[in-house]
């Protein structure tokens, strides 16, 4: 069954992700994560320079005092988090982009005005030194001042600059919200009707899952079966012929061997008989009467 996400069944697929979306994802990661640093490391430096006692004694005071611009900018996410409406949703985005671009340009002009103070040389500032003493402030220097004695124009950088971290950092917060919501998978949970059935598939498939295991082992030891026949065939077969090649040889030899003794028994017969045969002629012609007689 889809689950139910923002009263609405998620049953819309999401578009897979592209090179673009994946770039603007990481952009907007290391922008929020050079904010927070920059805003961290900024506040935590102004904090060492203001002398506080509580700060010199453990600095490490002035990095948790930093910590509240995430802080604050995680809120800011959360707040556009409760929200449900859509179009709330849309204008609690601009307004938060509003604020922070405001920021910036507040900022950027306070950092202006001050600007061509801090680009002076060394050169500038020991011609700006005197020996006289310093004239009674008028009354333009001390409204330049507030209640604690910090110059406007430093408490308007340092106030622009943090509204502009929190904000812009909780806008790029909600953009990236928005690009995962636009890619994330279609989520999916069990009906509960059929609760009883997908366990029972599951006992099923596992059972088929163990089956097809025993079948294949069977049909493995079946084939092994097959290969050590086949193995076992060939070898009485090479014995067969080995012992048919050596039989061979062995009634080939007998028969030399015998054809060997009937011709030398034929030869020496031959000669007896041949011998015979001359002492039965000498006999006769020895016993016949002579023709002078």
């Amino acid at each position: 069954m889809p689950v139910t996400v923002d009263g609405q069944e998620d049953t819309q697929p999401t578009c897979p992700w592209n090179a673009w979306d994946r770039g603007m994802f990481v952009a907007c990661a290391l922008g929020i994560l050079c904010l927070i640093t920059f805003g961290v490391l900024n506040i935590s430096f102004n904090l060492l320079e203001s002398g506080f006692i509580t700060f010199r004694e453990s600095p490490f005071r002035s990095y948790l005092w930093a910590a509240l611009l995430p802080v604050g900018a995680l809120g800011v996410k959360i707040g556009w988090d409760f929200l449900q409406d859509q179009k709330r949703r849309t204008a609690y985005l601009w307004s938060c982009l509003g604020l922070g671009m405001l920021g910036v340009i507040v900022w950027v002009g306070a950092y202006a005005c001050v600007y061509p103070t801090l680009s002076k040389g060394i050169n500038e500032q020991i011609a700006s030194l005197t020996v006289f003493d310093n004239p009674s402030p008028t009354s333009a220097s001390v409204s330049r001042l507030n209640f604690a004695g910090a110059k406007w124009i430093d408490v308007v950088t340092v106030a622009a600059q943090a509204v502009a971290e929190i904000f812009l950092s909780a806008v790029l917060g909600m953009y990236l919200t928005n690009l995962y919501a636009r890619h994330r998978p279609v989520r999916l949970v069990h009906d509960p009707a059929y609760a009883q059935l997908e366990a029972e598939r599951g006992d099923l498939e596992g059972c088929i899952a163990r089956e097809r295991a025993g079948l294949g082992q069977a049909n493995g030891n079946l084939l092994r079966l097959e290969n050590q026949l086949l193995a076992l065939i060939a070898y009485g077969k090479s014995l067969l012929h080995r012992e048919t090649a050596k039989r061979q040889d062995q009634s080939e030899k007998r028969q030399v061997i015998l054809d060997q003794l009937s011709e030398h028994l034929r030869h020496h017969l031959e000669a007896g008989a041949s011998a015979n045969r001359l002492a039965a002629n000498a006999t006769s012609s020895s016993t016949l009467p002579g023709n002078g007689d």
